[in-house]
């Protein structure tokens, strides 16, 4: 009889409660018996992430809820040609990595959240009865929370908003994301790699 597969234990850490709900819907869906998934620190945003008081706080948490990868989720807030933000994005990511002891595994959404959401946009039209089109790489678009909530403006639904991104996710076909996103797909082979 085949040992049963070890469940990974999947520490997430992000700038908006909302975000880091929406990655743990969409990894669990995909990976229902191989992972667990919880926040390693509650109620941060972006401005706090950033903080010297989270980095302390990090190798306590990893200690305590004994994780075996951390997810380090952040929107870069640019495109990913701004070399400048992509910068300071590593090197924050380099701080954490050292904190939880090298177990960092880092989903840089380009420009934000919301490009990932875009990846598969017939999900997220089926869900809000909208006809949003987006031309080609969501990761090319500047603001795509803006286009889908423009799109979304008259659903009966209601337009989207950031706090849907976790029933929006659960919604998504994970394959599409990981065709049409590219940093999606670098990260989704790089946490297979870690779950192997």
């Amino acid at each position: 009889m085949a040992a049963k597969p070890k469940v990974v234990r999947v520490g997430l850490l992000g700038e908006s409660p909302n975000d880091t709900e929406a990655i743990k819907v969409l990894l669990q869906r995909q990976h229902t018996s191989r992972i667990t998934c919880f926040p390693l620190l509650e109620r941060l945003t972006g401005g706090t992430l950033d903080s010297a008081k989270v980095l302390r706080a990090l190798p306590v948490a990893c200690a305590r809820q004994r994780p075996d990868v951390v997810i380090v989720i952040r929107d870069l807030d640019a495109l990913a040609s701004n070399q400048v933000q992509l910068r300071l994005r590593q090197t924050y990511f380099d701080r954490v990595n050292r904190e939880v002891g090298g177990r960092a595994l880092y989903l840089l959404h380009i420009y934000e959240f919301e490009a990932l959401l875009a990846a598969d946009i017939q999900s997220f039209n089926a869900l809000y009865k909208s006809a949003c089109k987006i031309p080609g790489d969501p990761t090319q678009l500047v603001d795509p929370k803006k286009v889908l909530q423009h799109a979304t403006r008259k659903s009966p639904r209601g337009a989207y908003h950031e706090n849907h991104s976790a029933a929006v996710c659960a919604y998504l076909n994970y394959e599409q994301v990981v065709k049409n996103c590219r940093y999606f797909r670098e990260f989704d082979a790089a946490f297979a790699q870690r779950l192997a």
